[in-house]
């Protein structure tokens, strides 16, 4: 027996046979015909190459092989009925659940770091983060199931992918230096660390249209603080990173002498997770975090 080759619907039909013991019983809760029980208690037997039910005076009585199959068919359809086509929605108190996330280290301090406080009260839930390291892999293995979540600045345009926007920022300048304003000359001029989690060098300050003196690409925000004592040197990040360095550094923040600086964080995610009761959770979740930590606010 082949069950690529089986009916599977003459399990449930089985089911009811063996639990009503009769087959216009057996029908009027399949909501098939009589007619049609019969030919599928006919098929049943053919299948099994046993009888399974026979009549004793005005009653059916089961064979030994369906009094073997009868709790067995009852635990399937249980499972089949609360596990599949009805399951109970996720209660994060007692389902354990493991979310996969790639992110990198601004993403970490602002969004992940209050998701885990929020987390504190749900030990079931962990989370593990799978940085990755070029713009093509974080899409490839969001469908490839790799991963559930990423958070970038990105823009994906694949189909199967869908996305909502975490948090709005805008870039500023820090530096050691004891400088007043910037212009576009005086800010080309310095030293920069650019700071590139994919290890590319293109950046939102390319509007510029002049070339930079790049020192280093640093691949994480949190090593800057250890740069800026290099001589003459800047670094261009995210406003709420210069907000965050200045509760314990003396540094200087500055406007960009460009317009328009302006980025999203936005999570992603695929098709695979998104009807699910888990995901549902993980987005109000993660919603709440960040409103209540007030990260939104600039």
């Amino acid at each position: 027996m082949n069950i690529l080759n089986t009916d599977l619907n003459l399990l449930a039909y089985l089911w009811l046979l063996l639990e009503e013991k009769n087959v216009s019983g057996a029908a009027h809760k399949a909501c098939i015909t009589q007619s049609a029980m019969s030919n599928a208690l006919s098929r049943l037997r053919d299948l099994f190459n046993d009888p399974l039910l026979y009549r004793v005076g005005n009653t059916m009585v089961l064979t030994r092989k369906a009094e073997e199959l009868r709790p067995i068919l009852t635990s399937l359809m249980a499972t089949i009925n609360t596990q599949i086509l009805n399951p109970s929605p996720f209660n994060p108190t007692s389902d354990p659940l493991n979310i996969r996330l790639s992110c990198h280290g601004y993403e970490q301090l602002f969004i992940v770091r209050p998701l885990l406080t929020f987390f504190n009260t749900f030990p079931l839930i962990t989370i593990e983060n799978q940085p990755l390291y070029s713009q093509a892999s974080v899409e490839e293995n969001l469908l490839n199931g790799s991963i559930d979540y990423a958070t970038s600045p990105y823009n994906y345009t694949s189909k199967s992918l869908h996305r909502s926007v975490l948090i709005h920022d805008h870039f500023v300048c820090i530096t050691l230096l004891k400088l007043n304003r910037l212009t576009v000359d005086s800010y080309a001029s310095l030293n920069h660390f650019l700071i590139s989690p994919y290890g590319d060098q293109s950046s939102i300050i390319d509007a510029l249209n002049k070339a930079r003196n790049i020192t280093f690409n640093l691949t994480e925000f949190s090593m800057i603080p250890d740069f800026l004592n290099y001589p003459n040197s800047i670094a261009t990040v995210p406003y709420r990173l210069a907000k965050h360095f200045k509760t314990y550094l003396p540094i200087n923040c500055l406007d960009l002498p460009i317009e328009k600086t302006s980025f999203s964080i936005y999570l992603y995610w695929s098709d695979r997770v998104h009807e699910t009761n888990e995901h549902q959770f993980f987005i109000s979740a993660l919603n709440e975090s960040i409103a209540l930590s007030k990260v939104s606010e600039i």
